[in-house]
């Protein structure tokens, strides 16, 4: 994964029932002109943009209450205007932030983040390691009971090496709100 070099601020665009964890690639559709800025100006300047999820997926216009302070550094993979004023956006999520500052300009959100260290970081040991070996086991034990999950997703998760990884892509999977 590319290092990023961290700028003043970076645009933020406030999801709405949705979180994306580092190492996750997802798609999704912007409506807000805030939203359709901020993501312009990343694909502009090719600069990071921060994906923060909203505290009430009802608020039109989010502001510092509104959202919660961690979020993932995301870099724009492919971005499509629609006729209908849509904007399709592809992101690959690469780290775990913390607003420091966000700032509201009128056109789109910026923040100043900070980012957030992750487990994966860290030297291994075998701790960890025999905890990445206890999410995938009761992973296909919840996989048993919903047959839906599919021995795919079980291999996708049993070929992860890096614990953070796994526990960020394991916990994006399970149908639980997205305040947890």
């Amino acid at each position: 994964m590319e290092e990023i070099i961290m700028q003043k601020s970076m645009p933020v665009i406030a999801l709405r029932g949705l979180v994306v964890m580092p190492d996750m690639m997802l798609h999704f559709d912007l409506n807000r002109e805030k939203s359709i800025r901020a993501a312009e100006i990343a694909m502009e300047q090719n600069t990071p943009l921060f994906l923060v999820s909203q505290k009430n997926p009802a608020t039109d216009n989010p502001t510092t209450e509104d959202i919660f302070e961690v979020g993932c550094i995301a870099k724009v993979k492919q971005m499509h205007k629609r006729k209908d004023g849509i904007v399709s956006l592809f992101v690959e999520g690469l780290h775990r932030g913390e607003i420091e500052l966000l700032e509201d300009d009128g056109a789109f959100l910026s923040a100043m983040v900070n980012r957030l260290d992750s487990i994966d970081d860290f030297e291994k040991d075998e701790e960890r390691e025999a905890y990445g070996d206890y999410i995938k086991d009761l992973f296909k034990k919840y996989a048993s009971y919903y047959p839906k999950i599919g021995n795919g997703l079980t291999a996708h998760f049993n070929s992860i090496k890096k614990v953070g990884s796994l526990a960020d892509q394991v916990i994006a999977g399970m149908p639980i709100s997205f305040e947890k």
